[in-house]
């Protein structure tokens, strides 16, 4: 497949536009007629958009899954603990639909204690109701709970997708070994977001920016002006001396502070010196 048409689907999944000036202007430096093998391609255009992945019903399967699996199983042992019998519980489990089995084993636990001789509206009846209402109850919000905490954990995937491709596209220092860049990202971006009272999240267009840390509503600003995270990231990048500057005449590549958003000197917070240091072991050892 040809690489530029190939560039141009991922865009347009990405939520790019393909008219864009630097979109357009990046494919014209590319070499006309260049292919990309098909086993490339293919698994490039497999790639999924935000809006795909909503739509999907393998991954909406898996979220769901994840989520009320608990619940099931919970379900399962409630009836075990009312008393339900072997084929009431294996009936329960063979229901499909996670919002339906707690009517079903509501009517079971009724059916149970009529078959006992019991009214359903006793007090040893209506005591094992609202028992069973509670723990209901719980489950609810036990898997309203997991499903947040699974939009959360894919949100952050999201927002590290984006961050580690900002910083990708930097020219690093050579002092720091390629496999650890992504760990001192992580340190020096939350040592800095800290500092600054600043967070990273999502807008409406799937783009990450930076707002108020303890007002997300308002956009991070610095001596009143907005701060994009570009701007924040080449700052950060210039004030821990991590881009790659022109060679000395000994040939190593060395690394200087430059005018940035943020030039103050850098201070290294105990881990990043850790960092630093288990990054020169691992420079060390690729030169033996």
């Amino acid at each position: 497949m040809n690489l530029t048409e190939l560039l141009k689907k991922a865009a347009i999944r990405g939520g790019i536009q393909i008219t864009d000036e630097a979109f357009t202007s990046f494919l014209a430096t590319l070499p006309e007629g260049l292919e990309v093998p098909d086993t490339i391609a293919t698994g490039i255009n497999s790639l999924m958009s935000e809006a795909d992945a909503k739509v999907n019903p393998e991954v909406k399967k898996h979220f769901y899954r994840s989520a009320l699996d608990p619940v099931d199983t919970k379900l399962a042992e409630i009836a075990a603990e009312f008393g339900l019998s072997a084929e009431q519980v294996e009936a329960l489990k063979g229901e499909k639909n996670t919002y339906e089995k707690p009517n079903i084993l509501k009517n079971a636990i009724a059916d149970l204690l009529k078959s006992n001789g019991k009214k359903t509206d006793s007090p040893e009846a209506k005591k094992q109701i609202e028992d069973l209402t509670a723990a209901l109850n719980a489950l609810k919000t036990e898997k309203e709970t997991a499903l947040q905490q699974l939009q959360s954990e894919f949100e952050n995937e999201r927002i590290n997708y984006a961050v580690n491709a900002q910083f990708g596209n930097y020219p690093w220092s050579d002092a720091y070994a390629p496999t650890l860049r992504p760990t001192v990202i992580n340190a020096v971006l939350q040592q800095e977001l800290a500092a600054a009272g600043a967070k990273i999240k999502r807008n409406s267009n799937g783009e990450i920016e930076l707002v108020n840390a303890n007002d997300e509503t308002l956009p991070y600003r610095h001596n009143n002006e907005p701060v994009a995270f570009s701007q924040f990231a080449d700052g950060l990048m210039a004030k821990h001396n991590l881009i790659k500057t022109a060679a000395t005449s000994t040939g190593q590549a060395t690394s200087t502070t430059t005018t940035a958003a943020a030039s103050a000197p850098a201070t290294k917070s105990n881990h990043l010196n850790k960092l630093v240091e288990q990054n020169q072991k691992l420079l060390e050892s690729a030169q033996q």
